[in-house]
C-alpha cells in the first residue's frame, strides 16, 4: 500500500514538472566553472580598488556608493542547458540603510575555457532573469523610446526571442567569494 502511493505521488509530481515545467534555480555549479569564473571576480575587484571601471555597471553603481567587493553577488545557471554555467553579476541597488535591491549588471559565460562577457546593463538599460531561464533587457532611449527585449542563450551569444515571461523573483545571488 505505501509502495502505491509513493508511485503515485512520484508520478504525479513528475507529470506536474513535465507539463508546468520545472522552475528554474542555481545550478550545482562544477568547480571547474566556478574556477574560470574566478578571473571575473578578480578583475571586478581591481576594477572597485583601482577605479579604472571596465564594465558601465561596475562604473555607475560605484558612484551610487557601491564601492566595495560586499556590494556586489553573484549567481550560476546554466541557460541553454550545455552543462555550462553562466554568471550572473549584480550590484547593490538600494540606498543607504534600505534592504539590498540587486540589479544585474553583467552576464558571461565559458568559451574555449575562457569567462566571456555577453551582456552588461547599466540604469537605462536594466536586465533581469526571467522564469524559464531568460533575461529580459527593460531599456530606455529617452522618455518617447523605450521597452522590453527578451533574450536566450544560444551557441555561446544572446539571441532575442518572441515572448513576454515573469521576472523571476526568487532569485538569492550568493556573496562574491574573497580568496585573498
Amino acid at each position: 500500500m505505501k509502495k502505491s502511493l509513493i508511485l503515485k505521488l512520484a508520478l504525479i509530481l513528475t507529470l506536474t514538472l513535465a507539463i508546468c515545467g520545472a522552475p528554474a534555480q542555481q545550478s550545482s555549479a562544477a568547480d571547474g566553472d566556478l574556477a574560470v569564473y574566478q578571473s571575473v571576480f578578480d578583475d571586478l575587484k581591481n576594477q572597485i580598488a583601482t577605479e579604472d571601471y571596465k564594465w558601465n555597471g561596475v562604473q555607475e553603481s560605484s558612484g551610487l556608493g557601491g564601492c566595495a567587493l560586499s556590494d556586489y553577488r553573484y549567481l550560476l545557471r546554466d541557460m541553454d542547458s550545455d552543462g555550462v554555467d553562466e554568471l550572473f553579476l549584480f550590484a547593490d541597488d538600494s540606498g543607504d540603510g534600505e534592504e539590498p535591491l540587486y540589479s544585474l549588471i553583467a552576464v558571461f559565460t565559458i568559451t574555449n575555457g575562457e569567462a566571456k562577457l555577453l551582456e552588461e546593463f547599466w540604469s537605462r538599460n536594466r536586465g533581469y532573469l526571467t522564469v524559464g531561464s531568460y533575461i529580459m533587457n527593460e531599456w530606455s532611449n529617452g522618455a518617447d523610446d523605450s521597452g522590453d527585449t527578451f533574450y536566450a542563450l544560444s551557441e555561446g551569444r544572446l539571441v532575442a526571442v518572441d515572448g513576454d515571461y515573469k521576472v523571476d523573483e526568487s532569485i538569492q545571488p550568493l556573496s562574491i567569494p574573497d580568496t585573498n
